[in-house]
Formats: structure tokens, C-alpha cells, sequence
């Protein structure tokens, strides 16, 4: 025994097995502290849920003014000149809102309900086909010698020094191939009338490239 007991042997080898014991493991609902994200990114990963990278038509337009319009019976005996300015005053409005926001985010307006360019380069077709009768395949597999639209171009980009509502005149009229007749003989009409064209196009801006106008019924 040599001056030891058998007590002493047995709590001195638990105390060495307790002390290479390994610890016990981790609790698997303790939570893992996150990296805190700048505020920012934590938006764009929230709205990246919710956005697509290709354009889709707008299901509705909001208006510009919450407020209601009023009865129609409350103006049914109103003045037809009366009736004009109202609504060119409502076409100036809503066109300058327009051209503020443009200017804001330093781009040209595109008119999300006809948009010829996007129209073309997502190969829909909707507004390409709706002009006149001559339907265009716009599928990626189209022959590339068929005779469809390559591009869509606006007015700066044909025009060095476009113009305007410059001396404006009848004989300024030259038909193209669709069947707009009635519009064209419309439009010579109007110009041969002393400010006929500026009373339907009561506000524009070439540069940001909208034209707001006022139509009779």
C-alpha cells in the first residue's frame, strides 16, 4: 500500500480522468451572432425578392392628382372654350410633372404603355405589330435578312438640329405607308390654321422628349 489507501488511489485517478475529460460539446440553439449589414444592402437584398431584371408592362398608371374629378353633370352646360383650358391646363400639368421627374433622374421619357425600343429588343411585338397590317416575326431565330426592324431610333438621333413647331405648314405633311389618311389630312388642316397645332400640343419638350396633347370628342 505504501502509507496509501485505496480511497486516496481512487479519487486520484477520477480526478485525472475528470481532467482529460473533453468539455462538454455546444449547445446547438445557441445562435450564432451575425454580421450586422450596412443598411443599404439590407434593402436591395429585400427588393431583389420583389424585382425582375427584365421590363414589364404597368398594370395600372396612378394619377398624378388623388383627388376626383367632379360630376360630369356639373359642368354639362359648360362653355366649350371653357372646357378647353380646363383640360390643356390639366395636359400642361401632368406634362411638367413628367419633364421635372425626367430631368431629376437625368433621362429621356420613355411612355411605359408604347415603347417601341423596348418593344423591339425583348422581341414582343406588341407595339411593332399593332401599327399597320404587316405582322414582324421578332423571335431570335428570324432569318437576318427578312425584312424586319433592326432598330428603333428617336427623333436626336436621326436629326442633327431637329425642329419643332417651327413655321409650321400644311405642305410640311408627308404620308408613310400606314393608313393614317384621316390623321395626316387632320394635321394639314390644323396648319393652315394660325396656331392651330400649337392649341393641340399645348406643352412639350423635345429635349426630354415628351409632347402633351389635347384631343376633341
Amino acid at each position: 500500500m505504501h502509507g496509501y489507501s485505496s480511497s486516496s488511489e481512487d479519487s486520484d485517478n477520477d480526478y485525472r480522468r475528470n481532467r482529460h475529460q473533453p468539455p462538454p460539446p455546444a449547445n446547438d440553439k445557441t445562435k450564432v451572432k451575425k454580421k450586422k449589414l450596412p443598411p443599404q444592402i439590407t434593402i436591395n437584398r429585400v427588393w431583389k425578392r420583389f424585382s425582375k431584371k427584365q421590363f414589364s408592362k404597368a398594370l395600372a398608371v396612378l394619377p398624378f392628382d388623388p383627388v376626383p374629378p367632379p360630376i360630369v353633370s356639373e359642368r354639362a352646360n359648360e362653355l366649350l372654350s371653357a372646357g378647353y383650358e380646363r383640360a390643356a391646363e390639366e395636359c400642361r400639368r401632368k406634362v411638367r410633372k413628367i419633364i421635372q421627374e425626367c430631368r431629376r433622374v437625368n433621362m429621356r421619357y420613355r411612355d411605359p404603355g408604347f415603347d417601341l425600343d423596348w418593344d423591339l429588343k425583348m422581341e414582343k411585338g406588341h407595339c411593332l405589330n399593332s401599327l399597320g397590317r404587316t405582322k414582324f416575326d421578332l423571335s431570335a431565330t428570324t432569318n437576318p435578312d427578312a425584312t424586319v426592324p433592326k432598330a428603333v431610333k428617336r427623333v436626336h438621333e436621326i436629326f442633327e438640329q431637329p425642329k419643332f413647331m417651327d413655321k409650321v405648314s400644311g405642305s410640311d405633311v408627308k404620308q408613310g405607308s400606314l393608313g393614317d389618311c384621316w390623321l395626316i389630312a387632320t394635321f394639314s388642316g390644323l396648319a393652315n390654321v394660325e396656331d392651330g397645332i400649337k392649341r393641340i400640343c399645348v406643352e412639350y419638350d423635345t429635349k426630354i422628349g415628351i409632347y402633351g396633347f389635347v384631343f376633341f370628342r
